[in-house]
This record gives structure tokens, C-alpha cells and sequence, in this order.
């Protein structure tokens, strides 16, 4: 009986070393921000606007990805050493051309029967996306009280493939036109795991008189916006 219990203490004594060593070998966040040379991970790239809580956002120019490299949502080695510069080279092809981006991350409730990701959530992601571009040029007119606002007139999501969790998206906005009272959004939704476009979407909002009940023309404050935030952007508008 005594040389059994002997046994079992030795086994278990080799079971925590072995546990030890697993845990010892694994890369510290100290190790990790160092295999990726030259970024500095400390600092964030870009000044947080004001979004949906749990969501970071930058301009285009400006998106990388690597400041999540201590581990906040990404696993693996995807995102060390030149991999993770790969990983932000091709993050900058897909979104370059959008000004506003923002990142959301995929929450296991997000998920339908069939084990992907739900098409309503892509919508709720649109919102964020649109809410995010109409803050930076003044679009919003949520007060009420105001006579003039905007409202959606119209939504159009194309679903290119399936999203799993765990994940984060990455979602840009621009714009694809300005009319006389409507502005069109072009949104586009990046897969952070496989580096993909998963869907775009067009989001149409139209300048509103809440008196009147009825559109109205864009005013020039909300043109002089867009054309700063994207100068290459025709925002004089056209008769629609």
C-alpha cells in the first residue's frame, strides 16, 4: 500500500513539473511586443473617437491590427514577427481607401443554428460602421428639437463568406456619392482571422425636414465635412 501511495505522489510530482515547463515556455507579452521590431505597441496609433463600447476606430491610413498583439483577441503566431506585418500590409490593401474604420469584435451570441455568424448582426455592424462616419462630419441631427436631420432611406448588405466565432471585424466607411438630399456610405467588413473582405454593404441617408415630413438639400456644412474628410470626394452634389 505505502510503495502505491509512493508511486502516485511521484506521478503526480512529474505531472507538475511537466506543467511547469508548458507555462515556462510559452511566449510572454514581453516577448511577443519584441519579436515584432520597430512597432511600438505601447502607444496607440490613432486617437479613439467615440464609438460603441468595445469598439477601437482609426483612419485607413493609419489601421494596423498590431497594437492587439499582447494577446487581447488574437491567438496563435499570426500576429509575430514578419507575419504580423504581412497581416497589416494586406489589412491596408482592403481598407485604405475607407477613412473611418472601425473593429468589433464577434461575440459567441452572435452565432445562429447553422454555427456562423447571423445576418441581422452584419446590419447591427453597418449601424456602428454608419454611426461612426456620420459623427465625424456632423450627420447625426439626433436631437429632435432641430428641425433638420438625416434618416436611412435604404440598406443593400452582399455577403461574400461566413463568419465564426472567435473573431474580430474590421468595418470601413466612405463615400460612394453625394446627391441633393441623399449621401450613399459604402461600407466594408474585413475578417481579422483570414484577412478577407466577408461582406459590403451600401447605407443611403437622406437630408430630412422633421416639419415638413419630406427631404431636403444637403447643407453646405455637411458637404464642407465630407470634402475634408475625403478630399478627393465630389460633395457638390447633383439633382437626384
Amino acid at each position: 500500500m505505502a510503495r502505491r501511495v509512493a508511486s502516485s505522489l511521484t506521478i503526480i510530482e512529474e505531472l507538475d513539473e511537466g506543467v511547469r515547463d508548458v507555462i515556462a515556455s510559452r511566449p510572454t507579452v514581453e516577448h511577443r511586443r519584441q519579436t515584432v521590431s520597430g512597432l511600438n505597441l505601447e502607444s496607440p496609433a490613432v486617437s479613439h473617437l467615440s464609438f460603441p463600447p468595445g469598439s477601437t476606430t482609426t483612419s485607413a491610413d493609419q489601421f494596423d491590427g498590431i497594437r492587439h498583439a499582447d494577446g487581447a483577441g488574437n491567438s496563435g503566431t499570426a500576429w509575430e514577427g514578419n507575419q504580423a506585418l504581412h497581416c497589416q500590409e494586406e489589412k491596408m490593401d482592403l481598407l485604405q481607401e475607407y477613412p473611418v474604420v472601425i473593429e468589433l469584435p464577434v461575440q459567441w451570441g452572435d452565432q445562429d443554428a447553422l454555427g456562423h455568424v447571423n445576418n441581422v448582426v452584419f446590419f447591427r455592424w453597418w449601424e456602428s460602421s454608419r454611426i461612426a462616419y456620420a459623427e465625424q462630419i456632423d450627420l447625426l441631427g439626433t436631437d429632435r428639437s432641430e428641425r433638420f436631420g438625416t434618416v436611412l432611406a435604404s440598406m443593400k448588405c452582399d455577403f461574400r463568406e461566413q463568419l465564426l466565432y472567435p473573431n474580430t471585424v474590421a468595418i470601413g466607411a466612405r463615400i460612394g456619392r453625394v446627391g441633393n438630399s441623399s449621401i450613399h456610405i459604402q461600407h466594408r467588413l474585413v475578417s481579422r482571422k483570414t484577412n478577407t473582405v466577408a461582406a459590403e454593404a451600401l447605407s443611403v441617408m437622406v437630408s430630412f425636414d422633421f416639419e415638413t415630413q419630406s427631404s431636403c438639400p444637403i447643407s453646405s456644412e455637411i458637404r464642407s465635412a465630407i470634402r475634408h474628410l475625403e478630399p478627393l470626394t465630389d460633395a457638390d452634389g447633383v439633382n437626384e
